[in-house]
């Protein structure tokens, strides 16, 4: 997804209600609902199937996905800003929590809530993702996750936090 494809509009939805998902081992969307449809305009049948990086806003940071891929391959639970992207280019801001899902040992898929975040919080992050993703943009492929995180990480140890999770723990 290129940035032409955004359009820099955001859209809220309910702080009553929770953005739902789910995805098998792959990231392939299984399940979503009403809220989900509602908010990013589209249609079930377009998503179901899909990967879930349908829904990436390329404002956000790659070191970010790989830092919540590796906590749920680790099999703890992910929490995290997002940014995603709607179907018209549009964006919300979510607040997630992302589980593996497991049944006798197999891992079935993942679980994703989203619900709204605090504003701070918002422009926080939206300040971090764009540093992060600034560094990645200057720095080879295969280095730009490394590089971010490593951003990352030096500012939580500035916040007297040991690391990203007991950071967005910290703030729910």
């Amino acid at each position: 997804m290129k940035r032409s494809d955004v359009t820099g509009n955001e859209v809220f939805f309910d702080p009553r209600t929770f953005i739902v998902s789910k995805s098998d081992p792959r990231g392939i969307i299984t399940q979503v609902n009403a809220t989900l449809l509602e908010v990013t305009g589209y249609r079930e049948d377009e998503l179901l199937g899909s990967q879930h990086n349908i829904l990436r806003h390329p404002d956000m940071p790659r070191g970010i996905f790989e830092l919540m891929w590796e906590t749920l391959r680790s099999g703890d639970a992910f929490y995290g800003f997002m940014k995603n992207r709607c179907k018209n280019g549009d964006h919300y801001w979510a607040f997630a929590y992302v589980k593996p899902e497991h049944r006798g040992g197999e891992l079935l898929g993942y679980r994703s809530f989203r619900r709204v975040p605090q504003r701070e919080m918002v422009e926080l992050w939206a300040g971090h993702y764009q540093r992060m993703r600034a560094l990645e943009e200057k720095t080879p492929t295969r280095d730009q996750c490394r590089v971010s995180r490593q951003w990352l990480n030096k500012w939580l140890r500035k916040q007297g936090v040991p690391d990203y999770k007991s950071w967005m723990l910290r703030s729910l």
